[in-house]
Order: C-alpha cells, then structure tokens, then sequence
C-alpha cells in the first residue's frame, strides 16, 4: 500500500479534529507538521498570538528552526483565518484594500500550507458555526502545485529552515557529532529544547545560510 503524503495524513488529522469539537467557539490552534529526514512525522504545536505581528515573527523564527533540526523532506502548516470569496479588482486599483477580517462579507477558513522542495499547495475549507453548535468544515479547496512557491512570512520561514537542513544533512558541511546529538535529543522527546538551543546559538549562521539562498534565487 502506497504510504499516504503528509498533505493527505494532515487533512485527515484537520477533518478528525472538527468532527472532535464539542463547543461553539472551538478552534484549530496553529500546528507544524513535519516529515523529518529519517521519515518519521513531528507534530508541533505553535503558541502565539495571530493577530500580532511580533509574535507571529517569533512563531515563524520557531518554525524555521524546527524544518532545519529535523532537516524536513515535507512540511504542513494548518492554521484558521478570515477570508474573503472575492475582492474587487477596484479595491487593489485604488488603494483601498480592506483586509478579510475586516470585511462584512468575510468567511472563516482553515488553512493547510503544504511544502517540498517541488513546490506548494494551499488547501482551505470553509469553517461553519452555528449557534450553539459545534463548528464544523466543509470540502477543500486547492491552490498551487509543482514549482510554486506561496512565500510570505510562514512560507518564507518553512522553506528557509527546509534549505538550512538540505545543508545539515549534507555530510561535507555538518559534523557527525551534531547530527547525532540532534537525533538523541529528538530520540530523548526534547525536540522543544532543541529547536529554542537551535535558535539561540544558530540565529546568525540561519540568517547568512538563507541570505545565500535567496541571492541564488534572485540569480
């Protein structure tokens, strides 16, 4: 049997968690998942505000961090918004963008970021509450494909971890001995630990190795 792609073991996880709600105002708290260089799949909760930007900076710095220690072959990244179905072309024209959780006409959604080095997807399903009643979802929805890359601050984030571990896995460029206490330390259950000492002590050889990266994208 073919094993299924993290993009399918994430909706699954996604649709189980909605049929689980048991109150109106339940929600789907931001959540990493990543297929590690040995296969294995990490699911990593994210704390953070959405609505701040300082906060979704350091969300994104974490989750750089966590691609690059478990050197990711596949990264998922669900977290809900606001949305909207359509926005008049008049509105980018004249400058007056109303952002989707602003607008009257807004939708909620959960969205799936889906990640390889082949390209992105985005899967999105509506959200559906009714009062008294347990949210629910509905079907997806899919954009992107092979040579797509969505970009913005999360996306920027997993496929500037997703190089950095490309490069820790390359055994030319890493030690034997980091690979190895990184493997005992995600082995022990202190990937946490590790990700924040990643963070901490690899801030400036992170930033220089994805400042590389995107110079040769601009190439």
């Amino acid at each position: 049997m073919t094993e299924p792609t993290l993009l399918e073991l994430t909706k699954s996880r996604v649709e189980q968690i909605a049929k689980d709600f048991t109150e109106p105002d339940d929600d789907f708290i931001p959540v990493l998942m990543v297929r590690a260089h040995n296969d294995q799949v990490a699911i990593i909760g994210l704390m953070g505000d959405m609505n701040s930007q300082s906060e979704k900076d350091d969300m994104a710095k974490f989750m750089m961090a966590a691609c690059a220690v478990l050197r990711a072959k596949e990264v998922s990244f669900v977290s809900s918004a606001w949305a909207a179905k359509a926005i008049p072309k008049e509105e980018f024209e004249s400058g007056d963008f109303v952002m989707p959780r602003d607008r009257p006409d807004r939708i909620e959604v959960v969205n799936i970021m889906h990640s390889t080095s082949d390209g992105d997807t985005m899967s999105t399903s509506e959200i559906s509450r009714e009062d008294g009643k347990p949210p629910t979802i509905g079907g997806w929805e899919v954009v992107g494909g092979e040579g797509i890359k969505l970009g913005g601050r999360f996306g920027d984030a997993i496929h500037d971890g997703m190089f950095i571990g490309s490069k820790l896995v390359d055994p030319e460029v890493t030690p034997d001995l980091m690979r190895e206490y990184m493997d005992e330390m995600i082995e022990k259950g202190e990937l946490e630990e590790l990700i924040q000492s990643f963070m901490r002590g690899a801030a400036g050889a992170a930033k220089k190795i994805a400042e590389d990266k995107k110079a040769e994208d601009q190439t």
